[in-house]
């Protein structure tokens, strides 16, 4: 039998303290604001001259906004990159099902009650806070921004090495997703 590695998510259901909540609530709702303006942003930058902002454009001017916002410059800069990449790979989906002939769906402005994950691109583990704005602390999770640390019901042991870390509301539960690079699978023998 021959193991390979594999990238695997994991779902963990959280337990945040109300104070807590209330800034995942705020990260969120400033991450929605930032799509919403972006996208305003992009739409007006081509109707206006024609000049398609791509995403370094936009995450350059993430600076500016900060220094204008101290709400904005209370979150993790990944966080607020990460948000910019994702309205970018909306339009590239849009144009790929345009090139090919189906039916495009053009990025829409999201309403702050369907807009219900983040994610931190980079998860550490040593306590330090020093790989990215998610770390995991004798089986609790500290995150920027957030006081104190996290309850993770921790239903499944974590495999792997977490690459990300995406915080997603789900009605009133809040669930931490990690994605995991070089989990080991088993490769069953052809039958």
């Amino acid at each position: 039998m021959v193991i390979q590695v594999a990238r695997k998510a994991f779902k963990f259901y959280l337990r945040p303290s109300v104070d807590q909540e209330c800034n995942l609530e705020r990260i969120r709702a400033t991450c929605c604001e930032l799509y919403n303006a972006a996208l305003e942003e992009k739409k007006d930058a081509y109707r206006k001259r024609g000049m398609n902002l791509n995403c370094a454009a936009q995450q350059a001017e993430l600076t500016g906004v900060k220094r204008e916002r101290p709400d904005v410059a209370l979150i993790y800069s990944q966080v607020l990159q990460d948000t910019l990449k994702r309205l970018h790979r909306a339009f590239d989906a849009f144009f790929r099902r345009c090139k090919v002939g189906e039916t495009p769906g053009y990025p829409r402005f999201r309403a702050s009650s369907r807009y219900d994950s983040f994610t931190f691109p980079q998860v550490g583990r040593d306590g330090a806070l020093r790989a990215g704005g998610v770390d995991l602390i004798a089986g609790r999770l500290k995150v920027h921004g957030i006081p104190g640390t996290l309850k993770v019901k921790w239903h499944r042991s974590l495999e792997g090495r977490p690459k990300t870390a995406t915080f997603k509301r789900e009605g009133s539960r809040w669930y931490v997703i990690f994605s995991c690079d070089e989990v080991p699978v088993e490769v069953l023998p052809s039958t």
